[in-house]
């Protein structure tokens, strides 16, 4: 039995608690929550207490403390936070699982990287899709050419976000927090895993993702907030295979998003529920079954239990190299890209949920053609 330390109590904090107790090789050991936030969650707080695990008020006292006695550290925390608390968990002894997305820069990466060769310990970012058995065979076919010669990949969808969403913490929507750079966007937070699922998907190597060389297209800010909220991208790669990412937080509509990859003959379809062979004009010939998209987060774990108790990985882990991926992508779009204001007369609104009008269509066609609002001719 293997022993967990934990960092948070609500948000995905709970989620990590939830798959740390179904973890059957594994033990809630400590776990660090603010005093406010446990005033402001009894509830939340009482079920943490009735795993018998002990509750500090701090990362760092949980840190000094647990030395010794626990083997993987989960940190369910905001970006800023990810590089500094990763680095003490490492120097504490503990094999660490951080949230998605990896750090706030590349900058924050090296040092990771570094605190993980110093110390000998694993890190894990939880983009939980790399782990699922499922994507990582469709990879496999798709780079022996069982399809068809890799052409392209893309990604579009629309998830509405309403003002509610950018007010339930100090960081949502901000490009620098408290200082530290994060650059917090749809395709760095509510999306990144199709950002990261796209670009392992085009990487021909297992265990190992694309490598993003530049970036071309628009990003448009509808909300009042630093970052953008809606965009339309198309990257090119070092592998050759070209990437377009287009999604919106801007809409009532609702559009789950889709991972395309198009070879010379066919098209790979994976949504977040199903995956199908088509040809290129979309027709399906064959559902390709995908599996339980929660499985991935368990399959996570697992495979922290195995680093942790010195066994072969029975599961695809994403590495801080995998991880690097999307967050390079990131800092290239905000390195090369101005953000477009959307002029608040051009916007509605229904409650609390701004709306683009016309980005629901434009994504749509995006997800039919495979290519960007610019390519179509498509502007806000």
């Amino acid at each position: 039995m293997k022993k967990a330390a934990l960092v948070g109590l609500t948000g995905y904090a709970a989620r990590h608690f939830d798959c740390i107790q179904e973890e059957e090789e594994l033990q809630l050991a400590a776990v660090a929550v603010l005093p406010a936030d446990a005033e402001k969650h009894p509830e939340e707080m009482e079920k943490v207490k009735a795993t018998g695990c002990t509750v500090y008020d701090s990362a760092e006292a949980m840190f000094e403390s647990e030395k010794g006695n626990v083997d993987i550290c989960f940190l369910p925390t905001s970006i800023s936070s990810h590089a500094p608390l990763t680095v003490a968990a490492l120097d504490s002894g503990f094999h660490v699982l951080v949230e998605k997305p990896v750090a706030g820069t590349l900058e924050d990466v090296a040092r990771m990287k570094q605190a993980r060769d110093r110390t000998g310990l694993a890190v894990s970012v939880g983009f939980q899709d790399t782990s699922r058995e499922d994507l990582q065979r469709l990879k496999l076919e798709l780079h022996r050419g069982t399809w068809g010669k890799l052409q392209s990949v893309s990604v579009s969808g629309l998830w509405p976000r309403p003002f509610e969403y950018y007010d339930r913490n100090d960081w949502a929507g901000k490009i620098v927090h408290r200082g530290v750079t994060i650059n917090d966007s749809p395709i760095n937070n509510a999306m990144a895993h199709f950002l990261n699922n796209a670009l392992h998907l085009a990487s021909p190597e297992q265990g190992r993702s694309a490598t993003v060389t530049q970036v071309e297209g628009d990003l448009y800010r509808c909300y009042p907030i630093e970052s953008f909220d809606t965009l339309s991208l198309k990257f090119e790669t070092e592998e050759g295979i070209p990437i377009r990412f287009s999604s919106s937080h801007v809409h009532v509509a609702r559009l789950e998003p889709e991972v395309v990859c198009r070879t010379d003959t066919h098209l790979v379809k994976i949504g977040l529920w199903s995956a199908s062979l088509c040809d290129l004009e979309g027709e399906q010939l064959e559902d390709l079954s995908i599996g339980d998209v929660d499985v991935g987060r368990a399959n996570m774990v697992k495979a922290m239990v195995d680093v942790a108790s010195g066994r072969e990985e029975r599961y695809t882990r994403c590495s801080l190299e995998i991880a690097e991926a999307p967050l390079r992508a990131v800092a290239l779009i905000h390195d090369t890209l101005e953000i477009n204001n959307v002029a608040v007369d051009d916007l509605h609104q229904e409650g609390d949920q701004r709306i683009l009008e016309g980005v629901d269509r434009a994504i749509q066609q995006c997800t039919q053609k495979q290519l960007t609002f610019r390519e179509l001719g498509i502007h806000f």
